[in-house]
């Protein structure tokens, strides 16, 4: 708007940014950190993927986080991501007391992460490291599934991977 409007308050001057093409994030010490939360919600017709089908509505939860060191020498990124996605109540069983192909409870974690480290030993010589890490659930209407499980088999996968960059001439 071009002027001010009658009876408001002027408007506050906004400070100056001292690096407006930097990176965007926050600094802690000397590391840049970016993180978030991510909340989504819907409806899924047959979560459990069941032959009989039982809607039910969702929520996911998503954090992350990032944190990138900002070191002359050396240097160290860690990229850590999650989710849940839950449901408002359990599957219900079958009338006749068979087990369904899903658990009852079909709320599902999720983690994948990984932390970096690189450190110059001398001007050609780095040591470069990662560890992994990555936790999930089974997924709905898989054949690895067993019928009548309390909730989704949790499994895990962890990683590293370790070496040497040399440079020549």
């Amino acid at each position: 708007m071009a002027g001010t409007v009658v009876g408001q308050p002027p408007r506050k001057r906004l400070r100056i940014d001292d690096d407006p093409f930097g990176a965007v994030g926050d600094y802690a010490g000397s590391f840049l950190i970016k993180s978030a939360v991510e909340f989504s919600g819907g409806y899924d017709t047959n979560p459990g993927r069941l032959a009989a089908a039982q809607a039910k509505p969702f929520y996911v939860i998503a954090p992350e986080f990032l944190a990138v060191s900002d070191w002359e020498r050396h240097a160290l990124v860690a990229d850590l991501r999650g989710a849940f996605t839950g449901y408002g109540s359990n599957l219900t069983p079958n009338a006749v007391g068979t087990p369904l192909s899903a658990p009852l409870d079909i709320d599902r974690p999720s983690f994948i992460g990984h932390i970096d480290g690189r450190l110059d030993v001398s001007r050609d010589t780095r040591l470069g490291a990662q560890g992994r890490l990555f936790v999930s659930t089974d997924n709905p209407g898989s054949p690895n599934v067993q019928a009548g499980p309390a909730t989704y088999p949790i499994y895990t996968t962890v990683g590293s991977t370790i070496g040497v960059d040399q440079n020549f001439n």
